[in-house]
């Protein structure tokens, strides 16, 4: 049984050199392989249902009049079995 993810980003507003842009739409990789692309340059984020279980790796690029820009840089995530992870933040404090 898989788990369901929300991937989003924040909005391009410039190309390389600094001048404004309108994107025409996002695409969404999954594990190096296009998963999706947007309907429009205002969609900032997908969803993902029934991503299997384990290690997955999720990047976004804009494409602007047919022209797609480089991936973001790849975010790692792991899809879990339901397993609570391990707290964080343990603090110990000496009484008096």
């Amino acid at each position: 049984m898989g788990v369901n993810v929300e991937i989003a980003w924040q909005a391009v507003t410039v190309d390389d050199t600094g001048v404004a842009v309108d994107v025409d739409s996002y695409r969404v990789y999954l594990d190096g392989v296009l998963m999706t692309e947007t309907t429009g340059g205002d969609i900032l984020k997908v969803t993902k249902s029934n991503l299997a279980e384990g290690a997955h790796q999720f990047a976004v690029s804009a494409v602007v009049n047919g022209v797609e820009g480089p991936q973001s840089a790849p975010v790692n995530f792991t899809a879990g079995s339901g397993v609570p992870l391990a707290p964080t933040g343990v603090l110990v404090t000496l009484l008096p």
